[in-house]
């Protein structure tokens, strides 16, 4: 299943109405939720592969571990035969509207829709659901 990027943008905006929103690509894979908990739990494999399994202050924290999830699914996708880019993005927000965080957030298949859910990319993450008071502390996305 395919999404246009003007779905995406419009989804970010209702999950995340404060977040300024940036889509690059003009169509997007949607994800199985099932495929992408596998898909990041291949993700984590493979970082420790190369002995990058914790968070560490200012050279693999929060961010970066969300940049490298997307990075790792940017390879995956471009050694397959898919024909666009699995819709993956980076979302900066506030945990508990306190301290600054960023994760990623998936386009997922819902029904005969999509969906957006979070992912928390370091190690004992996953699939999860942010608060409404987090949604809407959200200051960035980018798929």
């Amino acid at each position: 299943m395919k999404t246009h990027n003007s779905a995406i943008t419009k989804q970010c905006s209702k999950r995340y109405p404060n977040a300024v929103t940036q889509v690059y690509d003009k169509d997007f894979a949607v994800w199985d939720e099932a495929h992408l908990k596998k898909t990041y739990g291949k993700f984590l494999w493979w970082m420790r592969m190369m002995g990058l399994t914790s968070w560490l202050s200012e050279k693999l924290d929060c961010d970066d571990w969300a940049r490298l999830f997307i990075a790792y699914v940017i390879i995956r996708n471009a050694l397959s035969k898919n024909k666009v880019s699995k819709a993956l993005g980076l979302l900066c927000y506030k945990i508990d509207g306190g301290e600054y965080h960023a994760i990623n957030t998936a386009a997922v298949r819902h029904g005969s829709g999509t969906r957006m859910v979070e992912i928390e990319p370091q190690p004992r993450g996953g699939v999860k659901e942010i608060t409404e008071t987090e949604r809407e502390s959200a200051w960035f996305v980018s798929y």
